[in-house]
């Protein structure tokens, strides 16, 4: 049963990602991006635009840092799994649709439920980054792993996924962003909390460079050329160098 209830969401969140709030209303509850950041947005939409070649199934569950896993709704049901993963914290940002207090409670994990909607006017991080912050470091702490999931593990725990590594690691937001994608696959499809992000890191001192030539926004959905890769090397470099570190590890 909740299996299918986990399909007919899906279609509903793939049939609606395309839409934005009216132009008056998102204007009234969103601030305008100051002009010195547009150049990052572009940048994080050019990396999670790109294609992945190897589609993250359903129930899969990925590691973002070593006390912190990304998951689906899916995932979160299925005890055996959690206990496989050595799962002893499950932090759900989805509300009572995604619960999975049972399967937490099966295998004596703590459980957080947060509810979070996944939408373009939605303050994800100024709502809920210090509860879930919290929740996640008190597993750190206590040398357990927490299970962070929404439904299909894409925007509500994505962004708080990368929020997360960015907090722990220091790295500049557009490796946090490469490395949730490369691991993931389809993450924050909700352009509004790529936005988020942007200001998140631009907070903490973690924007990293600058882009000089951020992608048209007419081509961002386009896979680089070789031959124009020097045109804008800080942007398809930097995922180069992603891809080659999940592969063959950090560098000595």
């Amino acid at each position: 049963m909740r299996a299918a209830l986990l399909r007919v969401f899906r279609k509903k969140s793939k049939a609606s990602q395309g839409e934005r709030a009216p132009r008056g209303a998102e204007q009234a509850r969103t601030p305008p991006v100051p002009a010195m950041l547009n150049a990052h947005i572009a940048a994080v939409d050019a990396i999670l635009s790109q294609p992945q070649p190897d589609a993250i199934r359903d129930g899969e569950i990925t590691r973002i840092l070593p006390h912190l896993l990304l998951g689906d709704a899916e995932a979160a049901w299925d005890a055996e799994r959690l206990r496989a993963h050595c799962v002893t914290h499950v932090l759900n940002v989805a509300g009572s649709f995604a619960s999975s207090r049972t399967s937490a409670h099966r295998i004596c994990a703590q459980y957080r439920q947060i509810d979070a909607q996944d939408d373009v006017r939605y303050a994800m991080l100024a709502k809920h980054w210090e509860e879930a912050w919290a929740f996640i470091e008190s597993a750190r702490r206590a040398g357990g792993v927490c299970l962070l999931h929404c439904m299909s593990g894409v925007n509500r725990s994505g962004i708080i996924a990368v929020a997360a590594l960015l907090e722990s690691t220091r790295m500049p937001l557009l490796d946090a962003i490469g490395r949730c994608k490369a691991s993931r696959g389809c993450l924050l499809t909700n352009t509004a909390f790529r936005e988020q992000l942007v200001h998140f890191a631009r907070d903490r001192g973690l924007l990293g460079e600058l882009p000089r030539e951020p992608p048209p926004a007419s081509r961002q959905n386009e896979v680089v050329p070789a031959h124009l890769r020097a045109a804008r090397p800080e942007v398809t470099g930097r995922l180069d160098r992603l891809r080659t570190d999940l592969r063959v590890g950090p560098r000595a």
